[in-house]
């Protein structure tokens, strides 16, 4: 069963059409300090068009070093970008690596309805944009589920049997 949350974050563009602009959480939180908000704000965000017709919010964190792996982070159920943001900080500094999340449809800002459907053409919507638009060689790319994410992580592997790595946490025993 999907869980979408109330969305807890906005997207900031400095122009009207833009293509990227910044993260802005907007529930409050213990977790948020004034270090981590200048962090933050260094996410760069978009939006893309996804196979099913919805709009995806996604969040992109970007190394220098573009030799690195980039993850493809498909998130845990009842939870957003908004939410995320801690986690993504963490895992860009630990691995290194660039980092692209997205909502599902139905979350946060993104539109539509959260629906196994849906959620595989999400996956396929965003992995088309990180190879297509991004020019991100699939060998680079390492899909990174967590529990329902896990779901739309194997997927995203099915369809592209060259991506560098899948990693899953708290994956589902039964389907």
């Amino acid at each position: 069963s999907f869980c979408p949350p109330t969305e807890t974050y906005s997207f900031k563009f400095e122009k009207k059409y833009a293509k990227f602009g910044k993260l802005i959480i907007t529930r409050n939180s213990e977790r948020i300090n004034e270090k981590l908000k200048e962090k933050v704000s260094k996410f760069d965000c978009f939006y893309i068009r996804s196979l099913s017709n919805n709009i995806l919010a996604c969040t992109i964190i970007s190394m220098a070093d573009h030799n690195q792996p980039v993850l493809l982070r498909c998130h845990q159920n009842a939870t957003d970008l908004g939410d995320e943001y801690m986690n993504l900080y963490e895992l860009s500094k630990e691995f290194a690596c660039s980092i692209i999340a997205f909502d599902y449809s139905g979350y946060g800002m993104s539109t539509g309805t959260a629906t196994e459907s849906n959620l595989y053409l999400d996956v396929k919507s965003v992995l088309k944009c990180m190879i297509e638009y991004f020019e991100i060689p699939q060998e680079k790319i390492i899909l990174f589920g967590e529990s329902i994410g896990t779901v739309a992580a194997i997927y995203g592997a099915t369809l592209y049997p060259k991506l560098g790595g899948l990693v899953l946490i708290s994956p589902f025993i039964l389907l």
